[in-house]
C-alpha cells in the first residue's frame, strides 16, 4: 500500500496484493484408476485402467486497486472513489499413464479478468493506546471470463482430440 496526501483534505492510496504460482501436484499409482463415472474423458483410452496419474493446480491472484480518499467537514470520515483490477488464473492439468503403452493429458485454463470503478467510505478513530479505520467499499466491474481444455495423447503428432473453450463478459458488483 502506497500513499500520497497532497492536502489534509484528501489523500491517494495504491495497493497490491497478488499470490503467485500457489501450486498443488499429486501423483497416484495403481492399477487400474480411473476417472470417476460421468466425468469428460472418463472413458477415453488413458484415463481408464491408468497405472499412474498425475494432477498438478496452479493459482494466481492479482489485485491491484488505485483510489482517492477525500473529507470536509468531519475528519473521521473520508469519502473514496477509485478503481480496481482483479484476475484470477487457474490451471489443471492431469497425465494419465498406461504403462507400456502410453499416456493422455487433460488440461483446463481458465482467467477471469474483474476491472472497474468503485465507490466508498472509510471512518478513522484516533484512541490513547493507537489508531484504527475501517473501510467499506462497493463498484460495478466488467467481468471477462476465459476457459479452455485440450485432451491429447502425449508424444502423438496428431493433433489434440478434444479442444473447446468458452469467452463471456458479463457485470459484477
Amino acid at each position: 500500500l502506497l500513499g500520497y496526501r497532497p492536502t489534509k483534505m484528501d489523500a491517494w492510496e495504491l495497493s497490491y496484493f497478488g499470490m503467485q504460482d500457489w501450486n498443488s501436484e499429486h501423483t497416484v499409482t495403481g492399477g487400474g484408476l480411473s476417472l470417476p463415472a460421468g466425468t469428460a474423458f472418463a472413458n477415453f483410452n488413458n484415463f481408464s485402467g491408468a497405472s499412474t496419474m498425475q494432477v498438478d493446480y496452479n493459482s494466481e491472484i492479482q489485485d491491484a486497486e488505485l483510489n482517492y480518499f477525500w473529507h470536509h467537514d468531519c475528519p473521521s470520515i473520508m469519502w473514496m472513489a477509485g478503481f480496481r483490477y482483479f484476475q484470477l488464473d487457474e490451471r489443471f492439468d492431469l497425465l494419465s499413464t498406461v504403462t507400456g503403452i502410453d499416456s493422455s493429458a487433460y488440461n483446463i485454463r481458465t482467467t477471469n479478468n474483474l476491472a472497474g470503478g468503485q465507490l466508498g467510505v472509510r471512518y478513522r478513530r484516533d484512541c490513547s493506546f493507537g489508531e484504527f479505520d475501517v473501510t467499506a467499499k462497493g463498484g460495478a466491474f466488467g467481468n471477462s471470463v476465459r476457459q479452455n481444455q485440450t485432451a491429447f495423447h502425449v508424444g502423438s503428432p496428431t493433433p489434440p482430440f478434444f479442444i473447446d473453450g468458452r469467452h463471456t463478459g458479463a457485470w459484477a458488483f
